[in-house]
């Protein structure tokens, strides 16, 4: 991180290496709305139509911190998260988490973004901690189940504890998101339409490259497809969209 002074105002310079993506924050519910939405741009496309959204007020969102000494004050019950609800008998690695589950608190602890089936932790679920959730779609359909006490939760599992790649959990987990910015909760102004986005590309023994066949790497990842507004050249600056 650098900063420096152009005319009065300061400039902050932050590199990030791809690998350092917002960790443990942003899940999709499940598999196919993490398929129904390969392009984020997408969103703002006025023919876009979510399949099945979230009915927001049945989500419930769990997490199990394999402590069993604060179950008491975190108001945990027992249950079960399978990570495919139809394989119920797959206990295998990764695939089910069994133990006490505390529930998220809907108004502080996240956001959920019902068209598009994903959500948003306030603070990132640690490594050692698994999250499942329960929900019910606009069309009916339901997905898990909270009985009542003192029947077992039975949830979908969203995030294993210790994920790794080859959980069927592992693609749920956004790995895209980065966080550019540091500070503005603390009163600074952030003016979206002054941040630069550069993507370089480090060869040994020479200096980085933003480009590749004379196109830069922000348009060939689709980060820059039209200038200030839509249906103009591109500007080699990134579309507001993905800010």
């Amino acid at each position: 991180n650098r900063q420096s002074f152009r005319g009065g105002a300061q400039v902050d310079t932050t590199e990030i290496r791809d690998y350092e993506f917002v960790r443990n924050q942003w899940f999709f519910l499940e598999e196919v709305y993490r398929q129904g939405l390969p392009d984020y741009s997408d969103v703002i496309n006025p023919q876009f139509r979510p399949e099945d959204p979230i009915d927001d007020s049945s989500l419930q969102v769990y997490i199990n911190d394999f402590n069993v000494n604060n179950d008491a004050e975190q108001l945990a019950r027992p249950g079960r998260a399978q990570a495919d609800l139809a394989d119920a008998g797959n206990d295998s690695t990764g695939h089910r988490e069994i133990g006490t589950w505390h529930r998220l608190d809907p108004d502080n602890d996240y956001v959920l973004i019902d068209e598009l089936g994903y959500i948003i932790l306030r603070l990132p679920v640690q490594d050692r901690h698994a999250l499942a959730v329960t929900y019910r779609t606009v069309s009916g359909r339901q997905v898990g189940a909270v009985p009542g006490a003192p029947d077992s939760l039975q949830l979908k599992l969203i995030k294993a504890r210790d994920a790794r790649p080859g959980f069927p959990t592992w693609n749920l987990e956004w790995k895209n998101v980065y966080k550019i910015v540091r500070g503005f909760s603390r009163g600074r102004l952030f003016d979206e339409d002054k941040i630069r986005v550069e993507i370089l590309r480090e060869v040994p023994g020479k200096e980085p490259e933003n480009t590749q066949g004379g196109t830069s790497f922000l348009q060939l990842l689709g980060l820059d497809t039209h200038g200030q507004d839509p249906g103009t050249r591109v500007d080699q600056i990134i579309d507001a969209d993905y800010i």
